[in-house]
């Protein structure tokens, strides 16, 4: 048995067994990496956390994108170009045919987002416009009545 730490918030202890070649399994390669591309903050504010959360699952899709082409790789090459193909074979086959159209439905639905943000923005600054000049007229019309401010 090894064990190795990885530093972080908490100490996580990770045990594993020696493979019979002696290298680690892809996971725990690929876990490595991952937490070693994490920037180690203390900021534990909404947008750092917002962003470590965003880079976490970044990684973990990068993982697994990594995963299947790697394993697709190691059936294309035990398999002859005549025989079955496995379920592994066809995910990627699907993942790698369904890529291009959803990255540009994310494509769209960002730019969708970033039209949503703008107008937001420009009510919200409408918004104080027309606020601050209901509230100087409502000053103006209580002074020249005579009211108490």
């Amino acid at each position: 048995m090894l064990s190795d730490s990885i530093s972080g918030p908490t100490k996580l202890t990770v045990r594993w067994e020696q493979s019979t070649t002696g290298e680690m399994p892809f996971n725990l390669v690929s876990l490595r990496e991952d937490l070693s591309k994490m920037s180690k903050t203390t900021d534990d504010s909404y947008t750092e956390l917002y962003r470590r959360q965003e880079e976490l699952e970044t990684s973990a899709m990068e993982s697994a994108r990594q995963k299947f082409a790697t394993e697709a790789e190691s059936i294309a090459r035990k398999q002859s170009a005549l025989s079955k193909k496995t379920i592994q074979a066809w995910m990627w086959e699907w993942y790698s045919k369904l890529l291009p159209d959803l990255t540009d439905q994310i494509e769209t639905l960002e730019a969708q987002e970033q039209e949503v943000q703008a107008r937001f923005q420009a009510n919200y600054e409408r918004r104080t416009y027309l606020t601050h000049t209901l509230e100087s007229v409502i000053l103006t019309v209580r002074t020249n009545s005579g009211e108490e401010v």
